[in-house]
């Protein structure tokens, strides 16, 4: 009997032993690769609609564009690579949702900058105050109102 617990004995300070040496022994780390970061970037569409001539082409390039980017390895911003991530919000020509898609951009998606390719002057006016008011870019490229018309 006195054999049997002077073994269990030995066997659970064996044990404790070896679990102690693993917990407080030398380990190599493993290195944790640093999350991807990425810069949002918020647009509205108008391939649909009366605008829906330049609108189609207009997110064509800023697609490619952003995928070029990534594919270059992002955005270095003080040492620290960003990739680009855009968010959409399809207007359906319509001037009177432009701010509505605007804020759903910046609330929702919370996006970093608004970036418009090619857009007829009444769909950037409503953007404005909403992004004035976020403190967020608007980049947008109006045209002459004439050639949306025609």
């Amino acid at each position: 009997m006195k054999k049997k617990i002077l073994f269990i004995s030995l066997a659970v300070v064996l044990a404790l032993s070896i679990g102690i040496i693993g917990c407080n022994g030398q380990q190599e780390e493993e290195e944790e690769e640093p999350e991807q970061q990425y810069i949002r970037i918020g647009t509205i569409t108008y391939e649909e609609g009366m605008y829906a001539g330049f609108g189609g082409a207009g997110i064509w390039g800023t697609e490619a564009a952003i995928e070029d980017i990534n594919a270059q390895g992002g955005v270095d911003v003080d040492g620290v690579n960003y990739l680009l991530q855009l968010y959409k919000r399809e207007s359906l020509s319509d001037e009177t949702t432009v701010a509505g898609h605007t804020e759903y951009l910046i609330d929702t998606n919370q996006v970093d900058a608004i970036v418009i390719p090619c857009i007829p002057p009444p769909m950037v006016a409503p953007m404005v105050p909403v992004v004035e008011a976020a403190g967020i870019p608007l980049v947008a490229f109006p045209a002459p109102y004439e050639p949306w018309l025609g």
